[in-house]
């Protein structure tokens, strides 16, 4: 039978070899999701790869997510857990708080404190409390008032999403919604939130694209022009030259499809209730019919990836 001694060492090795095991997984799980390259695995998004590829819970997903993203703007708290300075928990710890131009001060910080203790230098930060240790990081000479700073945010949208975007703040002005444009799309998120059910009853407002009947290019148009796009015209108003609208799946199909399969995508794994679309499991092409049973509802991410060829599972 071990000693008490013997099983202490035992469990700290155990635990030093469970850190260096949970350090590389952060560091590969912050490349694939850098790269994106869960694309090329066949899923439209990290969550949904975290949940059906890595047994995920969203818990655990929104864990490791929040730490890779933080990687961007805190390249050294990054370098200082690939060296192994700093274990992936007290990175986290670092990330909630660390701002670029602090962050080699708060990893000194954490390499001189315990896990405990970093944590309540966090909270101090957090609460402004001038009785917290290293005050130097926390200053702010020459910045905005807080109330007053601007912090930009980028979104990478393909050119459909930027239609549909423009679409939906068109509607929602006319609905009454005034103020900027980030005023219009918070106070709508926030309706969108606050409602009784979070899933999409209505059809989300339909993306027209225009198709050339000679090379069968394809362009959405938007308030920067006609923008190409390899978007799936299963799920859209397409136009040729002739201006007749040529919509695949009549409104009333939509609907039905969209209300069997509970107004979510039916990809495996991914469960998204927003950019609903409907899609032929076979092909129109291939003679595939506006019958209910070959359609089935993705999100546009999803869709995408399905007519790019990618392989992927889908719920019936």
């Amino acid at each position: 039978m071990h000693t008490a001694p013997d099983l202490h060492r035992k469990l700290l090795s155990a635990i030093a070899e469970l850190g260096r095991i949970e350090k590389q997984a952060v560091l590969l799980f912050a490349e694939i999701s850098e790269r994106r390259l869960f694309r090329d695995l066949g899923f439209s998004s990290m969550r949904q790869y975290s949940r059906s590829a890595l047994g995920f819970s969203d818990a655990k997903f929104y864990q490791f997510q929040r730490l890779a993203e933080s990687f961007k703007a805190l390249p050294k708290v990054k370098m200082a857990v690939a060296s192994g300075e700093l274990t992936w928990t007290k990175a986290r710890t670092v990330a909630s708080v660390a701002k670029p131009e602090s962050q080699q001060e708060w990893i000194e910080v954490a390499k001189s404190s315990n896990s405990r203790k970093l944590e309540q230098q966090v909270k101090a930060a957090r609460r402004g409390d001038v009785r917290a240790p290293a005050p130097d990081l926390f200053s702010e000479e020459g910045s905005e008032p807080a109330a007053r700073r601007l912090v930009n945010v980028n979104l990478k949208l393909e050119a459909e999403q930027l239609a549909q975007l423009e679409s939906l703040e068109e509607a929602l002005r006319k609905q009454g919604l005034k103020g900027s444009r980030e005023e219009v799309l918070l106070a709508a998120l926030d309706l969108a939130a606050s409602g009784d059910c979070t899933r999409v009853q209505s059809s989300p407002k339909q993306v027209v694209i225009y198709q050339c009947e000679d090379c069968g290019d394809k362009r959405v148009n938007t308030s920067r022009g006609l923008i190409e796009t390899n978007a799936p015209t299963d799920d859209a108003k397409v136009l040729g030259r002739d201006g007749v609208n040529r919509s695949s799946i009549p409104p009333k199909t939509r609907n039905q499809v969209l209300a069997r399969d509970g107004h979510q995508c039916k990809s495996t794994g991914c469960g998204n209730t927003r950019f609903l679309e409907v899609h032929h499991k076979k092909p129109r092409s291939e003679g595939g019919s506006h019958e209910t049973s070959n359609l089935i509802t993705l999100c546009s991410a999803c869709h995408g990836l399905v007519h790019r060829g990618t392989t992927m599972a889908l719920r019936e």
